[in-house]
């Protein structure tokens, strides 16, 4: 009987959805007591994969649970996307990926919700792949007339340093100038043409050169997103370089053993493996470099017996926070290739002037990326590159370039070598400063000869000081002081446009460009038999941190005691000259070697990093050497 009643009243209950919460109550007769139902309390959204690509779906699961935290089952879903233009969903909680971007989806049970964040990246097929970038030249003349037989023994200039760059892209990008023998006069500027250049071909001269400069270089082991000054020279037919005492340029590996020409000069100023690390600006600056030909190391100073010449092409610096001569390439290093690729003597670097007429920025490899629209249109993207810009939309990039004759500088130091007094900058009087003009550019892809107009001209102008200057004038129809990123084939010519004006669906304004790892530079070999022994040291391991967040390791050695100087075989008498010099020029302090400062502008000051100071036993006749970076 107790089992019918129960049965009755079970039949008697009467339920109802209540709109909009979606739950379930239930209704008895007064002498029958509540069913009680539990409430939603909170909402958890999951999904196997929350970031997708264009075009992708992935189901998303919504889970219920009381405020006792007991899953809940049964209870309706409703599913809203914040952004349906980056990701759309379903009645049933599936999200298809639409555009690159990111959209919170929300699930809502019974009033309570819950909700995901889903990331949607761009597709990555063939035609966004990254492939070659841009190259080429912006460049200017530097006038020579009158003459330029007696200006060939050096130059100096002011190379813009600006803001970092927003994309630490793979580029090789800087402004400066370069110079090679020159082959057509000799030392005492009298016609004496080479016969030919001893690579076999090319251009007279272009067997040796110079190079470097202020520039970025990601492939650096330490890349930064703004400028460094890096220190380049080729000296046999571009088949490997010298980048300071004991590394390769950029610092890849070390020098052998036999190829060690560059000797540190200065006792301030520490040259790292990689390149000279610049304090990153907050507004465009200057940094001041040049090359000047001086008499430092004896005539016929070769380890293979070679006639060499006297020029010690010699690197000045001048910064907020340091100025002078950093180091030199020693004369041996122009004769070298004699050894096996005799023809050359009496031609090279140690002997003769320079030509260095161009000033140029060159762009020496991006990386780039490609695709097409559904029409077949071609589309291109290289890295961000920006610039400073005046009301004139203009760039500075060079500035108060100067030529300098051999009565300059390289008198009054040879004098000082051989005992004399001591000089601190070069005789105005043999200083040339030649006007600029614009020579053009001439800018590609370097995977495509196609031409390119990339909407920004080469220009020359003169300082807020009076001095000349060279750099870009922008023009009206694209953001003044940014190198185009955005290219559009258009009646076969690259043409520069907006961002806005890339079909969303080719995908270019969605790509990362990749990042380069920082790796470590080895570090030297200083065992017994190495150039590097440790037993020649005077002091040392020392360690310094650089902005770039590398540790460079260091050592001292007494300026004659360096493997560049040692390799030379010079005669005793000749060592204690140079080391007696080395200990006044160190004596003269920041009153030292220096080049004249800018016309105008701001100048720019080394990493910190870089400024050493000797032991106190050592602060006169004594440099360092970087061993290591890590």
């Amino acid at each position: 009987m107790h089992a019918r009643l129960g049965v009755a009243l079970l039949w008697s209950l009467t339920f109802s959805a209540c709109a909009g919460e979606q739950g379930t109550t239930a209704t008895a007769p007064a002498s029958a007591p509540a069913v009680p139902v539990a409430r939603v309390a909170t909402v958890t959204v999951s999904s196997a994969a929350t970031t997708l690509t264009v075009d992708q779906t992935a189901q998303l699961t919504a889970v219920a649970k009381d405020s006792a935290g007991n899953t809940l089952t049964g209870r309706a879903v409703t599913w809203r996307s914040a952004d349906t233009t980056m990701a759309a969903l379903s009645t049933d909680g599936r999200v298809t990926a639409v555009l690159p971007g990111t959209a919170t989806v929300t699930a809502t049970v019974e009033g309570a919700s819950g909700s995901a964040t889903i990331t949607v990246q761009a597709p990555v097929n063939a035609t966004t792949t990254t492939r070659y970038g841009l190259t080429g030249y912006f460049k200017s003349y530097a006038d020579e007339v009158p003459g330029r037989l007696p200006y060939g023994w050096g130059y100096s200039l002011y190379s813009a340093v600006y803001p970092e760059n927003p994309d630490q892209a793979f580029m090789a990008l800087g402004a400066g100038n370069w110079l090679i023998p020159n082959a057509y006069e000799n030392a005492d500027n009298v016609m004496d043409r080479q016969p030919a250049n001893p690579c076999g071909n090319g251009e007279l001269g272009s067997f040796q050169s110079i190079e470097g400069g202020v520039g970025t270089w990601a492939n650096l082991p330490f890349p930064t997103a703004g400028p460094n000054h890096l220190i380049m020279a080729t000296a046999n037919c571009y088949k490997s370089g010298v980048a300071g005492p004991a590394y390769l340029p950029i610092g890849s590996a070390p020098l052998p053993d036999n190829d060690l020409y560059f000797a540190q000069l200065s006792n301030r100023l520490l040259a790292p493996p990689g390149s000279l690390t610049i304090q990153p600006p907050t507004v465009p600056q200057l940094l001041g470099y040049g090359w000047i030909a001086l008499p430092i190391i004896p005539a016929n100073a070769s380890p293979y017996g070679i006639k060499t010449g006297m020029n010690s092409w010699t690197l000045f610096m001048h910064a907020e926070n340091f100025k002078g001569a950093v180091g030199f390439f020693t004369p041996a290093y122009w004769t070298a290739i004699n050894v096996v690729n005799p023809g050359s003597i009496g031609y090279g670097l140690d002997t003769r002037p320079a030509i260095f007429s161009n000033i140029a920025l060159e762009v020496g490899y991006t990386v780039g990326m490609w695709a097409k629209d559904s029409s077949g249109t071609e589309y291109r993207r290289v890295p961000r590159v920006t610039f400073g810009v005046d009301n004139n939309k203009r760039t500075v990039l060079i500035q108060d370039f100067q030529a300098y004759s051999k009565g300059a500088l390289w008198s009054s130091v040879g004098s000082w070598v051989n005992g004399g007094v001591p000089v601190a900058q070069p005789d105005p009087s043999g200083i040339r400063k030649p006007k600029h003009s614009a020579q053009g550019e001439s800018m590609r892809f370097t995977d495509a000869s196609t031409s390119m107009d990339v909407g920004v001209r080469s220009s020359a102008f003169l300082t807020s000081g009076g001095g000349q200057a060279w750099g870009l004038q922008w023009g009206n129809t694209l953001p003044a002081g940014t190198l185009p990123e955005y290219y559009k084939l258009v009646n076969g010519v690259w043409t520069a446009i907006p961002a806005s004006e890339v079909p969303r669906r080719t995908w270019l304004t969605d790509q990362t460009f990749r990042r380069n790892t920082k790796i470590a530079v080895p570090t030297l070999n200083t065992t017994p038999s190495s150039a590097w022994s440790s037993a020649r040291w005077a002091a040392g391991p020392f360690t310094t941190t650089l902005n770039n967040g590398s540790v460079v390791d260091y050592v001292w050695y007494r300026f004659i005691d360096q493997p560049a100087i040692v390799n030379l075989g010079l005669s005793a008498a000749d060592r204690t000259k140079l080391q007696t010099w080395a200990e006044s020029l160190h004596a003269q302090g920041a009153n030292g070697l220096t080049i004249a400062p800018p016309t105008g502008g701001q100048l720019a000051s080394f990493d910190p990093g870089m400024l050493v100071t000797p032991p106190a036993a050592l602060s006169r006749g004594y440099v360092p050497i970087a061993i290591g970076q890590r």
